[in-house]
């Protein structure tokens, strides 16, 4: 393990004041690290997309450091994975440890607008998972398109057959296996009934059903070291209740839940590119572009602006949305 940086006596943060963060997210337990004393030594980059989020939560009150640097170091070198600022923003605060070595999250949302990036941070937690932590590892991808998520993993089926690992890409029997048993492995989320795993990492979940979690997935956690569930998810109005139940869990602090979430807020101006901006995990002129064409279409605020149901018509009352919708407006 390596401890994250601390800031130490007579340092400062070079970057940006993290204000409009904390008003959003006032009456949740929520909020950013303390920059000024305590918290991570931040990059500019990394505090200017920090200070975007929707929400995230604070630092764990047990943790002590946290595996990031060492996967990152890992993925930059050996994988050729360079992540974007609010990537390692992501994996640094959801891979927190305590004194013992062991996480501190055991569950992780992400939720960003479409084409941010998620993909790219899911094979680069599934990857570094298997290859850096010491023990034997179990990585378990379920995903209900089986389809977007094999492209995902076969993103990476060159380069572990270039290190000699064992690759499987059968329909079905997706798999990356190294020497000491670790592997990678796609499943459908409907199929994960009897599996274990050390990591589950599941995309798209606005798709999934909340008991595909509860009910088959941590029961076969308990008895893992060190065991961790990661929910990703862009906004979709047709989204079962398993992202508002954790969701909720994280803004109310309880659980262990880790939040990180990127979109536009309640009331914002759903047209205006400086809403866009200032709500972006990533942006760039070619997203500019297409947002501008695209502005006034159907599922706009949910797909570019990653606006969850409860967030825009939570007056409509909870008949309108799948259970658990109403109470995360």
């Amino acid at each position: 393990p390596v401890e994250f940086p601390y800031l130490g006596e007579g340092l400062s943060n070079s970057g940006p004041e993290l204000e409009g963060i904390s008003g959003d997210i006032a009456s949740n337990s929520v909020g950013v690290s303390d920059v000024s004393g305590g918290g991570y030594l931040f990059t500019d980059d990394e505090l200017e997309v920090l200070n975007k989020a929707r929400f995230i939560s604070n630092s764990h009150p047990e943790a002590v450091g946290s595996y990031a640097q060492v996967w990152v170091e890992w993925l930059e070198r050996e994988a050729k994975i360079v992540l974007r600022p609010w990537q390692r923003v992501v994996m640094e605060r959801g891979l927190e440890y305590r004194a013992d070595g062991t996480l501190c999250w055991p569950v992780c949302l992400v939720s960003a607008p479409r084409q941010s990036g998620k993909s790219i941070l899911v094979k680069a937690l599934c990857l570094a998972r298997c290859e850096v932590m010491p023990e034997k590892q179990e990585v378990l991808f379920l995903a209900n398109n089986l389809m977007a998520a094999r492209r995902i993993m076969a993103e990476s089926w060159r380069w572990a057959d270039a290190r000699g690992l064992d690759v499987k890409q059968g329909a079905g029997f997706e798999r990356v296996k190294w020497d000491d048993g670790s592997h990678w492995s796609l499943m459908a989320a409907q199929s994960v009934w009897g599996s274990s795993a050390n990591m589950f990492i599941a995309d798209e979940t606005w798709d999934i059903k909340r008991e595909v979690v509860d009910e088959a997935i941590f029961p076969t956690m308990v008895e893992r070291e060190n065991p961790q569930l990661w929910l990703f998810s862009t906004a979709n109005p047709a989204a079962t209740d398993l992202m508002a139940h954790y969701r909720r869990q994280a803004l109310d602090g309880v659980g262990d839940v880790f939040l990180a979430e990127w979109g536009a807020r309640v009331g914002d101006d759903f047209t205006d590119p400086r809403v866009w901006e200032g709500s972006a995990a990533w942006m760039h002129d070619q997203r500019r572009g297409m947002m501008r064409r695209l502005a006034d279409s159907p599922g706009f605020e949910h797909q570019w602006l990653n606006v969850w149901p409860s967030d825009v018509l939570a007056e409509e009352g909870p008949s309108e949305w799948p259970r658990g919708w109403a109470a995360c407006g």
